[in-house]
């Protein structure tokens, strides 16, 4: 079924306020409206892409969704509020299990897809039928009595050579070898995690913290003046080894442990 959307530039309201030239203003819907439908209906011009529209209901699950990962197999994977969506080009298929609700980061480990979600960390595997089974990882999470305890809200999971780290508001999640651990965070709310350069790097309001497994402490990795007020959102490692560093209002370059410079 075509579907036509029609769009009019805010400058085109100017014209509603004066009845002189309400003729005109109609003259450009109806033109608007009949070329759009046109465009629409018409087979997709070469050169440009073809984007073919999902609703909700063809997903199965939610129309909140977050992270997107392409598996070694060509299959499309989807952090969703009701579970991972797996799309292999044709069919929907939503990964989900009862304890699973918002999810919002994924990645995968060979054949392991990892979930960052509400309460709950876990990963998605395989069975010998084909079927995506969940294994969550929470009963593992306990004090020193044994007692398990609760998983906040894992907004980030990332996939390093040293385990698995899930970030939550308060705490750093380590999975590594069947075993998991936690650590309390130096601060609150962190959104960055990223494995770089050897290192687990943790953005924060102008600080830039790393993990150090031989104490699994977090340290201060830098503290730069430049930096301050500005809250960091995302690491990107670059081909020099240093650091690209986004945040608020501004990008930065981290070229060793004290020193950042702005990009040229």
């Amino acid at each position: 079924m075509n579907e036509c959307i029609v769009t009019t530039p805010r400058l085109l309201s100017d014209f509603t306020s004066k009845i002189g030239q309400s003729i005109t203003f109609k003259l450009i819907i109806y033109s608007m409206f009949f070329l759009s439908c046109f465009v629409v209906k018409a087979e997709t011009p070469s050169g440009l892409a073809h984007i073919d529209y999902f609703s909700a209901d063809d997903l199965l699950g939610s129309s909140q969704s977050w992270k997107v990962k392409q598996h070694a197999d060509g299959n499309i994977y989807i952090a969703n509020a009701n579970g991972v969506l797996e799309f292999d080009g044709e069919h929907w298929q939503l990964l989900a299990h009862k304890n699973l609700r918002f999810i919002y980061d994924i990645e995968f480990d060979g054949d392991k897809l990892y979930v960052a979600a509400a309460n709950e960390l876990g990963f998605f595997e395989r069975d010998s039928h084909g079927q995506w089974i969940f294994h969550r990882l929470n009963p593992l999470l306990t004090n020193a009595s044994g007692q398990n305890l609760d998983v906040e809200q894992i907004e980030s999971v990332e996939v390093t050579p040293i385990g698995i780290f899930f970030l939550g508001h308060d705490y750093l999640y380590h999975y590594h070898n069947q075993v998991l651990k936690r650590i309390k965070l130096p601060y609150k709310d962190s959104i960055a995690m990223e494995w770089i350069n050897g290192h687990v790097l943790l953005g924060d309001e102008g600080e830039i913290y790393r993990y150090e497994p031989s104490t699994e402490k977090i340290v201060l990795h830098i503290d730069a003046e430049v930096m301050e007020g500005r809250i960091i959102q995302y690491f990107s490692p670059l081909d020099n080894g240093e650091t690209l560093v986004v945040t608020t209002n501004a990008l930065f370059i981290a070229v060793s442990y004290t020193h950042l410079t702005l990009p040229t």
